[in-house]
């Protein structure tokens, strides 16, 4: 049997293998935690990364949406100015060629007579300062007018401008907006 001085030895012994158990798995416990909470770190960082990406990507669309949507809109109002100014694709006035700073246009000279034809002036904007650039096609369309008991056929005009964020051709991402007006 055993005697009561035995007894403490063992249950001493007993408990400091129980305590070093215990310890030991604490320190087990904790590397989990820790290796939980940087996965859920690295979750939210990356979720942070990728939506910060995705701004940055659809900032820079913006930005080549804004450029090719600024070109098309300087070359209709390019047109409508020297139209206005000048009746500059008026097809019964004589040809003309203007330079609206960021390329040059011709308009007019194709017929001689006092009536309105139809035609078509085709010319690309290509001067500006972004690097963007613009095609344009300005068609004359004759509207027969009653003017008292006299028909005159005058000229309306259909501006359709194609805006380009860039006139690089080997360019694979171009961006491209429209813009139609009548006048």
């Amino acid at each position: 049997m055993l005697g009561l001085s035995q007894v403490k030895k063992y249950a001493f012994r007993n408990q400091s293998k129980y305590m070093i158990f215990k310890q030991e798995n604490k320190r087990g416990v904790a590397l989990l935690y820790a290796i939980f909470f940087l996965s859920i770190v690295l979750v939210i960082v990356f979720t942070q990364a990728d939506t910060l990406l995705a701004q940055l990507s659809a900032s820079r669309r913006e930005e080549r949406t804004a450029k090719a949507l600024s070109a098309a809109n300087t070359a209709v109002n390019c047109v409508s100015y020297y139209d206005k100014k000048e009746h500059m694709f008026d097809t019964t006035e004589p040809v003309r060629t203007r330079d609206c700073g960021v390329g040059t246009m011709t308009g007019g000279g194709i017929n001689a007579g006092s009536d309105c034809v139809a035609h078509t002036y085709n010319f690309r904007l290509d001067a500006f300062e972004n690097g963007s650039c613009a095609d344009v096609m300005v068609t004359t369309v004759p509207v027969p007018t009653l003017f008292g008991t006299e028909v005159v056929v005058l000229c309306d005009l259909q501006i359709e401008a194609h805006g380009f964020d860039t006139c690089n051709p080997n360019d694979t991402r171009v961006v491209k907006r429209i813009r139609l007006e009548s006048q």
